[in-house]
């Protein structure tokens, strides 16, 4: 028998056993709250005790709403536990039992099912033994996998050290009745061996009965080996044609005819429609007629397309890498599907951030609308026109598409951290924070999630948790441009600066940027060095032409070198004409308006400068960034007061005062006595 403690942990009833050990119902002492705590077989032996805390490992690795989370790992008195989320509302096990399950809730759980895997690849880990005992539900209805004890968990990609793996090629592991052909057969596995289990569970979840049945161990390998199932439709009628096609597919013998990733698995569950399904072709003698070849051309001209429009949406996932936005492009451009028409509009979308020209807004709107227009309830379609939406600052028509979105899917990461974006937008921030509190939460492996959290928390200031959060998003892609360049600046803001250098270092090498460049050229300025400054903010203008800030940044410098000063007028003509046309497609953003603000102030423009600054203060809870430009332009335009007043709301939301030291153009201002009575108020806080 246990002890009746084990740490923090009081034992109060077990829930079942297993080969390797017995699971309890226990409550946590400390936070007060149910636990489930798995503890090892009493003289299980070495090889179990490894396996249990490679599960341990493998589940801890993973934070997912369809992952069972690990509490604690402990060990008292020799006893090895591991302490988790208390999942009550039993097994897909129990639920397959009492018969068939309805299809649209066999859907739903699969997805769910799909999503929990899916965090599992995407960090490294295998669970080589997913069956319905595996998968606990909870009282709601929600899908939780659990008992990752085969789980194998392969090394980083850049890390040289063996995988980490508890059996060896040849040797048989896992349950025969959802384990893979190739896994039966003792070979070395990946991800795709868990797809195919997937399909096991599918199969099951729909027909009622297992895919591959038998009397014994070995019949069953034997079948999994060679047999194909009873084919689903015939058992189960009103199965979707599109997810009998999916399960089809996931339980393929060999690997490479199996759906990619668990990536693409979701991609068919979200789709009303089915996906073509790929074919191994036997090699065709010369003998053929001319009529099978062309069969066989046209079916590969049919198929390219779903497979073009798998490869664009990972590229899009990356749009970080140099060349990948473009590369999505053109392999969605001849594809007439809604999801490959969805997707290229979200290209086009992300084109325009990266080259701020109308016409990709007009393109990424018009593949949306066609979308749509062939899939009425395809959710990516509706997120796409939200998108377009959103990037020409069309707030209502942006809400309305991605709210859409949301009632087809409403486990949609990507909708909700755009509908966030919309949210934060109208200036409604707890709602904007929840939203991407929610997306991180349902996809804690999509970096994006964290990125755009992170872009927020930094945008008001909220510093540290920003750092922590685009931290967060680095673990998921190290190589990741974008994270190395925000993380840059925000510890710029902190005061960070051999931090920010090396992080703006770090993304240069990985991508030549505008975006970077101008941040070098503010870190010259403010050290004094301002022919340098011109310099970078020149390569800045060069690689990002229609960026209204990085032209006004350029006009800032040039005003600080002699022989350049005549230039600077002409830089900031260009930034406001950019910042005027930024207005023009999103009246709501703020920082275009009080750039518009200072550029006005800097070209002698100072009433109409401060009118500008009067309609922004009329705008609740101004981004910290948004009242230091203030500072700036109401300064430039001879207010004092007010740019104080801006400066002081900036310095108490966070914003580093940095910037207010070194710029040179805030020179007076700080020798103004008021400058130093508002410094004391703020230390007194």
């Amino acid at each position: 028998m246990p002890p009746r403690t084990l740490g923090a942990y009081e034992l109060l009833e077990p829930l079942g056993a297993g080969g390797m050990g017995t699971v309890y119902r226990a409550r946590d002492t400390r936070l007060d709250r149910l636990a489930a705590v798995k503890l090892i077989r009493d003289g299980a032996g070495e090889h179990a005790r490894t396996r249990f805390l490679r599960e341990a490992k493998a589940a801890s690795a993973l934070n997912h709403p369809n992952v069972a989370t690990i509490y604690e790992i402990g060990s008292e008195n020799g006893c090895d536990f591991i302490a988790m989320e208390l999942v009550e509302g039993g097994s897909l096990l129990a639920e397959i039992s009492r018969g068939p399950v309805p299809a649209a809730r066999a859907a739903d759980l699969l997805r769910q099912i799909a999503l929990g895997l899916r965090a599992a690849h995407r960090a490294g880990v295998v669970h080589r033994d997913l069956k319905p005992a595996n998968i606990l539900l909870t009282a709601s209805g929600e899908a939780k996998i659990v008992d990752f004890g085969l789980a194998r968990i392969e090394a980083p990609p850049s890390d040289e050290t063996a995988s980490l793996s508890l059996t060896q090629v040849g040797r048989v592991i896992g349950t025969p009745a959802y384990m893979a052909p190739e896994q039966a057969a003792g070979d070395r596995v990946d991800a795709r061996a868990d797809i195919f289990s997937f399909g096991v569970v599918a199969y099951e979840l729909l027909a009622g009965v297992r895919a591959f049945p038998g009397n014994s161990s070995l019949s069953v390998l034997q079948k999994v080996l060679t047999a194909k199932p009873e084919p689903l439709l015939k058992l189960r009628p009103d199965c979707p044609p599109n997810l009998a096609a999916l399960i089809d597919r996931c339980l393929e013998k060999a690997p490479d005819d199996r759906p990619l990733s668990m990536d693409e698995v979701l991609d068919s569950l979200n789709s009303p429609s089915p996906l073509p399904r790929r074919t191994r072709w036997p090699a065709i003698a010369a003998t053929l007629l001319a009529a099978a070849l062309a069969g066989a051309a046209a079916w590969a001209f049919a198929n390219r397309g779903n497979s073009a429009s798998i490869s664009a949406a990972a590229l899009l996932d990356r749009y970080d890498r140099p060349g990948n936005v473009d590369r999505a492009i053109q392999s969605l451009a001849n594809d007439p599907s809604a999801m490959a028409r969805a997707r290229l509009s979200l290209a086009y979308s992300q084109k325009y951030r990266d080259d701020p020209d109308p016409v990709w807004l007009q393109r990424a709107e018009s593949e949306a609308n066609a979308a749509i227009a062939q899939e009425p309830n395809l959710a990516q379609a509706h997120i796409a026109l939200g998108m377009a939406a959103l990037r020409a600052g069309r707030l209502d028509a942006a809400e309305s598409g991605l709210v859409r979105a949301l009632d087809l899917n409403p486990r949609d990461a990507n909708a909700l951290r755009r509908l966030a974006q919309v949210r934060e937008g109208r200036k409604r921030l707890a709602e904007a924070e929840s939203l991407y509190r929610r997306a991180v939460e349902i996809a804690p492996s999509d970096w994006q999630a964290h990125q755009t959290l992170a872009f927020f928390l930094q945008s008001r200031g909220r510093y540290a948790e920003a750092r922590d959060t685009y931290a967060k998003a680095l673990e998921l892609t190290p190589d990741n441009y974008v994270l190395h360049r925000d993380l840059g600046s925000v510890y710029w803001y902190l005061e960070r600066y051999d931090d920010a250098a090396a992080s703006f270092q770090r993304a240069l090498e990985l991508r030549p940027s505008a975006t970077v460049s101008n941040n070098l050229g503010v870190a010259l300025y403010f050290r004094g060095r301002y022919a340098e400054a011109v310099a970078a903010f020149e390569k800045a203008v060069e690689l990002g032409a229609n960026n209204y800030v990085h032209w006004g940044n350029l006009g800032d410098a040039q005003r600080e070198v002699p022989s350049l000063r005549e230039r600077a007028r002409e830089s900031w003509i260009r930034a406001r004409q950019l910042a005027e046309e930024r207005l023009a497609r999103e009246p709501g953003d703020e920082g275009a308006a009080a750039g518009l603000a200072l550029y006005l102030a800097r070209l002698g423009e100072k009433r109409a400068a401060l009118d500008r600054a009067a309609i922004l203060e009329k705008e609740p809870s101004l981004k910290p960034g948004t009242h230091y430009l203030l500072t700036l332009a109401s300064e430039a335009a001879g207010d004092r007061p007010r740019a104080l007043r801006h400066l002081e709301a900036a310095l108490r939301a966070g914003y580093g005062s940095t910037e207010a030291r070194a710029n040179p153009t805030l020179l007076t201002l700080r020798s103004d006595p008021a400058y130093h009575r508002m410094l004391a108020r703020l230390e007194k806080r």
